[in-house]
């Protein structure tokens, strides 16, 4: 399992591929070159061929990428297209580079688990004025598979809240800074299979 704040590894153009379908549309343009050769009057005029083709091009790559937005959610289901950018969260809208907690505790990362929410090297937990451990190599959750199904376990629960302290302060979804809705949302797609 990756780690679900971290983009996915994959090429920018294999993305830009499979986000275009060239392949479908290499066979819309060459229909559109031939419609326009037997409806061209006499002479074909090149650069207007070209600027046709390109157009068609343009226009039949971005409704590929469209509809891959708006098919989504039902893309992540089919084994057939669970794979395509949009639907593999590799997109930037899917990425999560922050989110705002509050409190909770830090969780040491068992062996075959994956941390969620990796803690930095300067963190630590917060005993008391004087006393405060490091948490060096914790996370505030961690994700693994058990059995037949997934666990996700958080050692910080307003994440998943819609807080807002008495100073005004927002927290959760409540938060306009980070990323924490799509964060929950990547952690749900997780457990119910839609995201590897």
């Amino acid at each position: 399992m990756n780690d679900l704040t971290l983009p996915r590894a994959h090429t920018k153009l294999d993305d830009l591929v499979l986000l275009t379908k060239i392949r479908l549309n290499a066979l819309v343009v060459a229909t559109t070159a031939g419609g326009y050769y037997m409806a061209a009057p006499a002479a074909i005029d090149p650069a207007s061929l070209v600027t046709t083709c390109m157009g068609t091009a343009l226009v039949a790559s971005g409704a590929a990428a469209i509809n891959q937005v708006m098919e989504r959610d039902l893309d992540r289901l089919m084994n057939r297209t669970k794979e395509r950018p949009i639907a593999d969260g590799r997109t930037a809208a899917e990425r999560v580079e922050s989110v705002v907690t509050f409190t909770g505790q830090s969780l040491s990362v068992p062996p075959g688990a994956t941390p969620v929410l990796r803690m930095d090297d300067k963190a630590y937990d917060w005993e008391s004025d004087a006393v405060r451990h490091s948490a060096r190599g914790h996370a505030q959750g961690v994700a693994f598979e058990f059995g037949k199904g997934r666990v996700v376990m958080l050692g910080e629960a307003g994440l998943l809240s819609a807080q807002v302290d008495p100073l005004g302060f927002k927290m959760g979804m409540s938060s306009t800074v980070g990323n924490d809705k799509q964060f929950a949302l990547n952690l749900f797609h997780w457990l119910s299979g839609a995201l590897k």
